[in-house]
């Protein structure tokens, strides 16, 4: 297997892994949810804190999924280039 592709099917593993994360995390999040729901006890103040945490998880998680994807597309375009120069 030429190691372009080996970089493309690393890269569909991780497209495919960060997919399950992104999930879980939505799943966690409405668990979350439900028992702030559930205890009747969440203010205001920390509904506001938890919302801002739940924003920044959500915006870092894509910036760490884009970065992660592109290191990939870049890893392999380097590998097909030093191939074709072979």
């Amino acid at each position: 297997m030429a190691m372009e592709n080996i970089f493309e099917v690393f890269k569909k593993n991780y497209e495919l892994a960060l997919k399950n994360m992104e999930l879980l995390q939505n799943q966690n999040e409405v668990m979350l949810k439900m028992f702030a729901d559930m205890s009747h006890s969440m203010n205001q103040e920390t509904e506001k804190n938890y919302r801002e945490w739940s924003e920044n998880v959500r915006m870092g998680f894509k910036d760490y999924q884009t970065l992660v994807l592109q290191g990939l597309e870049y890893l392999a375009a380097k590998v097909g280039k030093s191939n074709s120069n072979d």
